[in-house]
């Protein structure tokens, strides 16, 4: 082999290893870049899990489960609840005839029962 071949062949050595060089490092950025994320991943799965469990203790003791079924009962239920609706600073009109309509309306509309009392 000549020389100027076996220069050629050296540049040509020394290219590839630069560039595998370059990937190398380029890959060992992006290794490290995953393994944070791995890290970051894990501690809030880890965070979740306790949380979790922390949950689950707290559901499973007895007076927790009666508050919930009764909260879950009560809200299924259709229940008359007893309530109160007052209108402030209204202009009415002096004909009366009107305010029974009023009255079921607003009823409604609060979804209140309608036993009413017009003052």
């Amino acid at each position: 082999m000549s020389n100027s071949a076996l220069f050629s062949l050296f540049g040509k050595l020394f290219n590839l290893v630069s560039d595998l060089k370059n990937q190398n490092e380029a890959l060992l950025n992006k290794v490290q870049v995953l393994h944070t994320q791995n890290e970051f991943l894990t501690d809030k799965v880890l965070n979740l899990k306790t949380s979790v469990e922390a949950l689950k203790k707290g559901l499973s003791a007895a007076p927790t489960q009666l508050s919930l079924l009764k909260a879950v009962e009560l809200a299924q239920s259709s229940e008359a609840r007893k309530s109160a609706v007052v209108i402030k600073n209204t202009g009415m009109a002096s004909d009366a005839s009107n305010d029974s309509l009023i009255v079921k309306t607003l009823a409604s509309e609060c979804s209140i029962t309608e036993n009413t009392l017009i003052i």
